[in-house]
């Protein structure tokens, strides 16, 4: 995996770095944000990383400290589509562009108008959203991500939109591969649900269809059973737990772990549980607090030296400094201990993990903020004026492919293992057999 996707290659395509080369790259261009004790850092992020204790995602691998490509660490974009034809044409431009840096896309479609409506400058009628969202899945198909993988979408439209219904079946011919879809829910709908009665369905103010809430729940019930897709997102929900409330979230990366506003990225790094179980089979307290709190510096640094592929997406990214820490090799963690994945003491063990993440990780950016100061919007955010810290987010729980398999874990991110015997396909690597050491 690593000499497919993230080793440096000549102008033939050859390749020209090791692993412990690419460890050093990655190290030496997080501390060149560092203003002291520089040998200090650089140790310290080789040592996380070489070790496999921290995995940096994929973008930070292909990207970061080489000569020949922008240094793009982020994973996870959204970018604002209006309902014009310069701007959705601007938008799949600058798609193109994140794609190739490495990065996903996630886009609210809900200010399209819908099939149909009058195109007052031509007096024509417009395709709509389901059509635009084509056009943006056969884009993805002519730009590899930064060259390891094809360009990944999320498309989000909100429930009372127009054209709802014909989102909810989009991808039911097998369609859209590219993209992942979700439908944007608010509270009010899940009240008209519960209450059993209809909904409406309006655009720019004009109310263009009523159907029965559970009509819709049921469609987005079944095409999800089929195929699925859409999932759901509850829009009032991850808007009440905004760290900066001034800024509308409705959207998130085609993974959907991180909600982001319009013209936000942030970078994702994972801390491998599998490596940091101690001789009592439990996790090594203070080892995972050390790893995660240089993790969350190597992260924040990278946010410092990062070539983005659009000034608006550097501006808005250095206003808030959203970080991405997970984790992944949950499922070893637990077998090594002789939890049950599922069973109360396994969920317990798992929520003791992640509480000692989110509290260090929190409290490093706090120190961050001491030594280097809060992030830009910090005087608009939920933290002023009571808490001093470095990131406006700190902490997200990504899947986890090609990084878990690159550091030899069995189970992916937060999940269990599904089997102890099987072939892992992949469009870069090639085929390879795995046979669950644990289980041996």
């Amino acid at each position: 995996v690593f000499d497919a996707r993230y080793a440096m290659r000549d102008d033939q395509g050859h390749i020209i770095e090791t692993f412990d080369q690419a460890v050093e790259r990655l190290a030496r261009a997080a501390v060149s944000a560092e203003k002291e004790n520089r040998v200090f850092w650089q140790e310290k992020f080789s040592s996380i990383i070489g070790d496999l204790l921290f995995i940096p995602s994929t973008p930070i691998w292909a990207n970061i400290g080489k000569s020949d490509r922008p240094w793009q660490p982020s994973a996870c974009f959204v970018l604002a589509v209006e309902d014009s034809l310069q701007s959705m044409y601007e938008t799949l431009l600058a798609t193109a562009l994140v794609f190739k840096s490495g990065g996903g896309v996630g886009y609210n479609f809900s200010t399209i108008r819908p099939r149909g409506s009058l195109v007052r400058s031509t007096k024509g009628k417009a395709s709509g959203v389901v059509e635009l969202i084509k056009l943006y899945n056969a884009s993805s198909n002519m730009v590899m991500q930064g060259g390891v993988r094809r360009g990944a979408s999320m498309g989000i439209l909100n429930i009372d939109h127009p054209e709802i219904m014909d989102f909810i079946h989009a991808k039911l011919d097998g369609g859209l591969t590219n993209f992942n879809l979700s439908v944007g829910v608010t509270d009010a709908f899940m009240e008209a649900l519960a209450k059993g009665v209809d909904w409406p369905l309006v655009f720019d103010d004009k109310v263009y269809d009523v159907l029965p809430a559970a009509e819709l729940w049921q469609e987005i019930v079944k095409s999800a059973h089929a195929c699925g897709d859409p999932g759901i997102i509850f829009l009032d929900t991850i808007q009440k737990s905004n760290p900066l409330p001034h800024k509308q979230l409705n959207c998130t990366n085609p993974c959907g772990e991180q909600p982001l506003s319009p013209g936000e990225s942030c970078l994702l790094g994972s801390v491998n549980l599998a490596r940091l179980v101690g001789p009592n089979n439990r996790i090594d307290r203070a080892k995972l607090q050390e790893v995660v709190a240089l993790a969350v510096r190597f992260l924040d640094n990278l946010i410092d030296i990062a070539e983005y592929p659009f000034e608006m997406i550097a501006e808005a990214t250095r206003a808030t400094r959203k970080i991405g820490l997970g984790f992944t090799g949950l499922a070893d963690a637990l077998i090594r201990a002789g939890l049950p994945y599922d069973s109360d003491e396994g969920r317990h063990y798992a929520g003791e993990i992640v509480k000692l993440i989110q509290q260090t990780a929190r409290e490093t950016s706090r120190e961050l903020a001491e030594e280097k100061g809060c992030f830009p919007e910090w005087e608009n955010s939920i933290y002023y004026p009571d808490e001093k810290i470095r990131n406006a987010t700190s902490v997200t729980i990504a899947p986890t492919g090609s990084v878990t398999t690159m550091a030899g874990c069995e189970g992916y991110g937060i999940e269990p293992i599904f089997a102890v015997v099987y072939k892992k396909s992949t469009n870069v690597a090639g085929d390879f057999e795995v046979f669950s050491p644990l289980f041996l």
